[in-house]
């Protein structure tokens, strides 16, 4: 049963019928509510939305080490984005902007305006990204390849290096999985529309238990940096179908290809200006 907070309602999980109202001496039949396609993994719940009201495409994999023990909680970050889900989901594919973005060290912090103070350039980071959509077979998931370089002072220190595989599952969760020095892990991200053009992004980490808490606690910090700088464009870019691009930006149109496997007929549309208008 799924009980409500507030009053202490239990609806039954597969009917959705009511089954109890603790102060209620009897309960109304249409006393119901919607059942949705939900499953267990990840420590998580998730309930699948499908426009045209279809059956589940694909299914989640367990992370074999959060089922074994191996690796454990470590903490979450949440934030709130003004932006479509689609953009969101993009950055993985445009590679180009880790150099301009996400180079200058985290030291300095989340606004890229102050790139170029003495504490952004203590630390620089060198990223090298790849992206595709897997075989048919798995065609509901991209794949994404990262290798980042730290150096301190201009000087690489390779033991720092850090080696990523992330994969996108549909258009909302991404497994990414990290190798360090330090031990293994993954980011688990989930991004849940909250209403038209506010996300909702949650980034948990998984860690190798052995893994000291104060490691983890830099690795929260570092990501919640980085993800300041992506919100500070998402909330600002403006979306072009047809976009200015050069050859070496091929892989967002691929990406954009890949994603558009996600809208149906029924998917809601939003027509809030022209491009190259500013009439609105």
């Amino acid at each position: 049963c799924i009980e409500c907070p507030f009053h202490g309602w239990q609806f039954d999980g597969e009917t959705g019928q009511c089954v109890k109202i603790p102060y209620a001496e009897k309960i109304p039949a249409f006393a119901k509510t919607k059942v949705w396609p939900s499953t267990e993994c990840h420590e998580l719940i998730y309930v699948w939305y499908d426009a045209e009201g279809r059956d589940p495409k694909y299914e989640l994999d367990e992370i074999e080490e959060l089922k074994t023990g191996q690796w454990t909680y470590r903490g979450r970050l949440v934030h709130y984005i003004a932006a479509h889900i689609e953009d969101i989901s993009e950055n993985g594919a445009d590679v180009a902007h880790l150099s301009a973005l996400h180079q200058p060290g985290v030291t300095g912090g989340g606004n890229v305006n102050f790139a170029e103070t003495w504490l952004s350039k203590l630390l620089s980071h060198k990223w090298t990204a790849t992206w595709k959509s897997k075989d048919e077979s798995l065609s509901h998931i991209g794949h994404m390849t990262l290798h980042l370089a730290n150096s301190v002072l201009g000087f690489k220190l390779q033991f720092l290096d850090v080696h990523l595989n992330s994969d996108q599952i549909g258009p909302s969760v991404v497994i990414l999985r990290f190798k360090t020095i330090f031990g293994r892990g993954a980011w688990l991200q989930t991004v849940v529309p909250e209403e038209p053009l506010n996300q909702r992004m949650t980034n948990y980490i998984f860690a190798d238990w052995w893994i000291p808490t104060f490691i983890a606690a830099i690795m929260l910090k570092g990501m919640g940096i980085q993800i300041d700088r992506d919100m500070n464009v998402w909330s600002n870019k403006t979306y072009l179908s047809k976009p200015l691009l050069v050859k070496e930006d091929r892989l967002i149109l691929e990406h954009r290809r890949w994603y558009s496997q996600f809208y149906s007929e029924s998917s809601q549309k939003f027509t809030i200006k022209k491009e190259n208008d500013l009439t609105w």
